[in-house]
């Protein structure tokens, strides 16, 4: 994440209908989401300051082993 949104206010939402969770041969998971981030006071309508496509990798367990941008 672009270092200036750390101190920026701001929400962030993931978009649920794009969700997709696909097993893996080895037991883990990947998960990929579109994750939109706002300033903290916008009407609705605003575009997103933020927006990517995230992979995370986890066990089956649920601990995260690793998150990437696309």
């Amino acid at each position: 994440m672009p270092y200036y949104l750390k101190y920026l206010p701001c929400y962030w939402q993931v978009d649920w209908k794009n969700l997709q969770i696909s097993p893996q041969t080895n037991g883990n998971y990947v998960a990929k989401y579109h994750l939109l981030i706002y300033p903290k006071d916008a009407p609705d309508g605003t575009q997103a300051i933020y927006d990517k496509q995230i992979e995370m990798l986890f066990r089956k367990d649920y601990k995260i082993q690793e998150v990437t941008e696309q």
